[in-house]
Order: structure tokens, then C-alpha cells, then sequence
């Protein structure tokens, strides 16, 4: 079975998918891509999706994009150019347990209409409306995966882009509030809060042009450096090297090892920096089940890294990171 899945992964990718669809269709395009959606030689490099592009007799692409480690449904949309760049249609994404992730409408590579984003247990967690010129209106809201309210818009119902959106930290204070002018430009005075209640910054713009800047400390002194642009977290000290001195002797790792396993694999893992510079991570490519096991462990057994910071504040961080296994 070990051996199998390895095939699965690197082999399939080539022959599978490219077998199937030759046989079904006949103006087919098939790609594969690298875990960056970069297209590769599937016979070169490790694939991690699988584009299948089918031309229907009115000249529209049905795209499917699959995983390729569990052949299950990426993303399933339309294409109104053969060179796959005009998306246009209803589109659903999916996890790759088959879980809807988002759905809604494309018209010319611009959202419209309703658009629906769900958590992996399913539940609702963001709930948008557009325009055809690509705005919001009427209504917004995001939501936390324990449920909590994090972020709520409201929008002009014509669409012009005039509206305020509010975000909120899990516990129900504000995190930032703002206005927006026709044309879905930030306009007058847009403020930044700690998590504490404390303004952290103050920002000032005219129908979208950048006026000024003000910077606060958490007990809410005027800061005279003053940078709201992201910056992204820091570790302070080797990863690979720790991790290697803490778990090179895991449980996990050894059976992994004494299954005298060879091959190579790339897991994708959704990591998180939190506000108070702990790690956790989500496996989202499909691997065995020691490694699936250790790697979320290993995230959480890392030091504190310093948090990611925008508007002057700490931010939640999340980034997918894919950790290469040659064994």
C-alpha cells in the first residue's frame, strides 16, 4: 500500500488523468501543476493538481481542477477563452475531503452575486455580495471557525462601492473600522485598534488618496515611527535545525523510517502564526499517517516567533508551507 500511494502521487498525475481523458473527450487540454498552481513535467517534478480543460460545442471551457494525491475535485468553473484566462460562470472550490470551500459566479474574472465560503467542518464563515463591476453590496460577513462574528460590511444596494466595514477580534471588540466612497475607495478617517480597546493606528484618505498617518503604543502614546504596512513574522532562530535536534528521535518519525520507504513527497500545510507568536498548522495534502500525525505537533512544539504585524498591530498569519520528504 505505501508503494502504491507513492505511485499515486508521482505516476498517476502523467498516465491516469491523461488516459481518461483522452478517451472521453476529444478537445481536451490536460495540465499539472506544482503546489504553487505553477505548470510542470509531471514526469520531472512532484504534481500536486491536475487541470482538465474540455471545449463544449458553444465554444465554452468546463475547467475541473483536481488534488492530485486523492483525485478528488479542486475547483469545477467555465472559460470563455481557449486561453483559460476569462473565468466565467458558476464556480465552486472544494477541500480535498470533497467539502465545498466556496461558491459562487464569475462574469468576465469578476465576482458576482452571492458568494459563500465554508470551513472545513462545513460551516459558514463568509458571505459576500457583488456587482458586475466587481463591488460589494448590500451585505457582508466573515466569521471565525468557533463561530464568532470578525468581520461585517455594508454596502450601498446600487453597487457604487459606498459603504463601511467593520472587523472584530474573536472576543467581539473592533479590530479596524472604515468608510468607503463611490468607486469602492477608502475614504475619510479608517482606525486600527489592539486587541486591549487602544487605537494602534489612525489613517486618512480623501476618495481613495492617502492623506496622513498616525501610530499609538498599546497604552496609547503617539509612536514618532509609524509604519502600518505589513510586516511578515520572524522566528528569531533555525527551524529546520530545532526540529531536527527535537524530533529526530519521535516515535513517528521512527516508524516512518523503519517502513524502509523510498520516494518523495511534498505535504502542503496551512500554518498559522497567531497574535501571540504560536504556531499551529493544518495537513491539507493527503500523506501517511505518521507524518500527517508529526507535523502539527512539530509546529506546536516550536518557540514563540514574533507575530506578523499590520496597521501597528499583531495579526493572525497564515500561509501554506510545503515540506519536501525524501526517503
Amino acid at each position: 500500500m505505501p508503494i502504491l500511494r507513492i505511485l499515486l502521487l508521482l505516476v498517476t498525475c502523467l498516465h491516469y488523468y491523461k488516459a481518461i481523458a483522452q478517451h472521453q473527450y476529444t478537445d481536451t487540454i490536460v495540465k499539472y501543476y506544482n503546489s504553487e498552481w505553477k505548470e510542470i513535467d509531471p514526469e520531472v517534478l512532484v504534481c500536486h493538481y491536475i487541470g482538465i480543460y474540455k471545449k463544449t460545442n458553444d465554444s465554452i471551457w468546463h475547467a475541473r481542477d483536481y488534488y492530485a494525491d486523492t483525485k478528488t475535485l479542486q475547483m469545477e468553473s467555465t472559460y470563455l477563452d481557449d486561453s483559460l484566462k476569462i473565468q466565467h460562470g458558476k464556480t465552486y472550490y472544494y477541500y480535498r475531503n470533497g467539502q465545498v470551500e466556496s461558491e459562487g459566479d464569475y462574469f468576465e474574472n469578476k465576482r458576482v452575486g452571492l458568494w459563500k465560503r465554508y470551513g472545513r467542518n462545513g460551516k459558514l464563515i463568509d458571505s459576500a455580495r457583488y456587482k458586475s463591476t466587481g463591488y460589494p453590496y448590500y451585505k457582508a460577513y466573515r466569521w471565525d471557525t468557533a463561530g464568532h462574528l470578525i468581520f461585517k460590511g455594508e454596502y450601498d444596494i446600487k453597487g457604487s462601492g459606498e459603504g463601511y466595514e467593520i472587523e472584530y477580534y474573536p472576543k467581539g471588540t473592533v479590530s479596524s473600522y472604515g468608510k468607503y466612497t463611490i468607486g469602492y475607495l477608502k475614504d475619510s478617517i479608517w482606525t486600527y485598534y489592539y486587541e486591549n480597546g487602544k487605537i494602534s493606528a489612525i489613517e486618512v484618505f480623501d476618495s481613495g488618496r492617502f492623506v496622513k498617518v498616525e501610530c499609538y503604543t498599546p497604552e496609547g502614546n503617539v509612536q514618532e515611527d509609524c509604519d502600518t504596512g505589513f510586516v511578515y513574522p520572524e522566528y528569531g532562530y533555525d527551524p529546520a535545525y530545532f526540529l531536527y535536534n527535537e524530533f529526530r528521535y519521535h516515535p513517528l518519525l521512527t516508524a516512518f523510517r523503519e517502513r524502509n520507504l523510498k520516494g518523495k513527497i511534498e505535504i502542503i500545510t496551512e500554518m498559522t502564526v497567531h497574535r501571540n507568536g504560536k504556531i499551529s498548522a493544518v495537513i491539507e495534502s493527503e500523506t501517511y499517517p505518521e507524518i500527517k500525525e508529526l507535523i502539527p505537533i512539530m509546529m506546536q512544539a516550536l518557540p514563540t516567533w514574533k507575530p506578523a504585524y499590520y496597521k501597528n498591530r499583531p495579526i493572525e498569519w497564515v500561509s501554506k508551507e510545503v515540506f519536501p520528504f525524501d526517503f
